[in-house]
């Protein structure tokens, strides 16, 4: 599954919704006393999320993206049972697991870069996963497919009898008959975060589920120090930044990145001047045509995600108002087609690869070759 919801099809452009939705330094301290974790969690960029390790267990809360101040799900992961003291409330999941079933292919995909690719024994919406791997495994049978991620087929997963369900919440909704199957949901509400280190640092939760916490910490470490690397070297520091736009036409409504979003933060980091930066808003915000030629007509790039492949004529032909935009004309829109490149398979948890790649989208040319964008010829 690409995003927490399947991928929405546009009505006037081949574009995918992104729920943009799209830093790690410390290890985590592991005490050898037995004494309880404290619930104060020792992440650094996280917004959602606290973790916190004792010898033989961890506490990790995930906290309300939508009640501030709230928890909305505490679990107690026991590397054997009895671990943690019985005054710790929450969830009891053994780790590793064994045979879960993720509704995200990048937490799938990331128990695989851990070496802890038996941890999952299914997937849901696999017509969505591009990554080799998972594909690999797909086919190999070593995954297998579970379904759509909104109405999995309950059969299949009683078959594989998982140690616990991976899933995305959502405010106000539940999990249906999921939640009548007596497995552990695991509400993964990394999708919320709003900057690319933040979402990434929930690696290590994950890296506790799957039993590899230090290659979790290890990962996660390197990936915020090439990210603030890349941000270093590649972010101009004088004259005019060039603007970018992205996506385009959802039938009436344009969903643009808001401007305290997870990436509108990585486009400023690429070295971007971003027309929308100033909506004090996360996620994707609905707007106009109008609105949007208004703010971004003169922009140097526009990048598409899309579920399919596309080009100047559909444009025109979804929407004959696109050719007055300049990155139109001049040529310079950049594709990424997510049913053929592994864009939501590996960017949640790979922020520093994607960003390096936009910040090369600032003088790259059309014969380059990028891990998800391509020049639309």
């Amino acid at each position: 599954m690409k995003t927490p919801s399947t991928l929405g099809r546009s009505l006037r452009c081949p574009s995918a919704i992104v729920a943009l939705l799209l830093a790690f330094l410390a290890v985590a301290s592991c005490g050898n006393d037995g004494k309880p974790a404290s619930e104060g969690g020792n992440l650094h960029h996280a917004e959602w999320l606290r973790l916190t390790d004792a010898a033989e267990y961890s506490v990790a809360i995930v906290l309300n993206p939508w009640q501030k101040g709230e928890v909305l799900h505490r679990y107690v992961l026991e590397n054997r049972p009895g671990a943690a003291p019985d005054s710790i409330e929450g969830t009891r999941i053994a780790v590793p697991l064994q045979r879960a079933v993720g509704g995200i292919s990048a937490h799938v995909l990331l128990a695989f870069r851990l070496g802890a690719g038996e941890c999952f024994a299914g997937i849901t919406d696999a017509a969505y996963v591009t990554s080799p791997i998972l594909r690999s495994a797909l086919e190999e049978g070593r995954l297998k497919d579970c379904g759509q991620g909104m109405s999995p087929n309950l059969e299949t997963l009683a078959a594989l009898k998982p140690a616990a369900l991976l899933l995305s919440p959502f405010n106000n909704s539940g999990y249906g008959a999921l939640e009548h199957l007596g497995i552990p949901i695991v509400e993964c509400a990394d999708y919320m975060e709003t900057s690319p280190l933040g979402r990434a640092e929930w690696m290590r939760f994950y890296g506790r589920l799957y039993g590899r916490a230090a290659e979790a910490d290890s990962l996660f470490a390197a990936e915020e120090a090439r990210y603030r690397d890349v941000c270093r070297k590649q972010r101009p520091t004088e004259g005019r930044r060039p603007r970018l736009m992205a996506d385009c036409l959802t039938g009436d409504v344009w969903y643009v990145p808001g401007g305290k979003s997870y990436m509108a933060q990585m486009l400023l980091d690429a070295g971007f001047d971003y027309p929308f930066a100033d909506i004090p808003q996360t996620g994707g915000v609905p707007l106009s045509f109008e609105t949007v030629f208004t703010k971004a007509h003169d922009a140097d790039i526009w990048i598409i995600r899309t579920a399919g492949r596309t080009s100047y004529a559909s444009l025109t032909a979804a929407d004959g108002r696109y050719n007055g935009f300049k990155a139109f004309r001049e040529r310079n829109i950049w594709i990424c087609n997510t049913m053929e490149r592994p864009y939501y398979d590996e960017v949640p948890f790979a922020p520093a690869t994607l960003l390096e790649e936009l910040s090369a989208l600032r003088t790259a040319k059309a014969s380059d070759s990028l891990r998800y964008f391509t020049r639309l010829p």
